[in-house]
């Protein structure tokens, strides 16, 4: 039954009244006889069609696992910055160009690690234990 008509009233319209109206309610206007369709009427037609069947069957059939659900894509952002202070092993996040200028003043690492292990200062009996070590390995060398 055609939705422009209620259940319990019988029309007084004759079929092709009734074509036509369904035709105006969804707004096809005289597209509904074959006849009167052009080929690009056709071509558009068909299009809107796949159009409306891709919507349906991508929105239908789209499953995910519950225990992996899908992560946004990953999009690059230079800020916040992690530097880094060797002498106290503190980190700080710059969050933006200034920030990090500022730190990097400061002493402050854009590496997390140092490039080199920081020199461990001796005493001069170590020195001297260093010197008598250095010796007896010389010797053991040469013979």
């Amino acid at each position: 039954m055609p939705l422009n008509e209620s259940a319990g009233l019988i029309s007084s319209l004759t079929e092709k009244e009734q074509k036509e109206a369904m035709a105006a309610v969804y707004g096809l206007g005289d597209l509904m006889s074959p006849d009167t369709l052009t080929y690009e009427d056709r071509v558009r037609m068909r299009r809107l069609l796949d159009q409306m069947d891709q919507k349906d069957t991508v929105g239908s059939t789209k499953e995910f696992d519950l225990n992996k659900p899908p992560a946004p894509p990953y999009v690059y952002r230079e800020f916040p910055f992690l530097m880094y202070d060797h002498a106290s092993r503190q980190y700080k996040a710059a969050k933006n160009q200034q920030d990090r200028e500022r730190m990097l003043d400061a002493g402050w690492s854009e590496e997390p690690f140092p490039s080199e292990p920081p020199e461990i200062p001796l005493t001069s009996a170590e020195h001297a234990e260093v010197e008598d070590v250095t010796k007896k390995l010389e010797k053991r060398r040469r013979a």
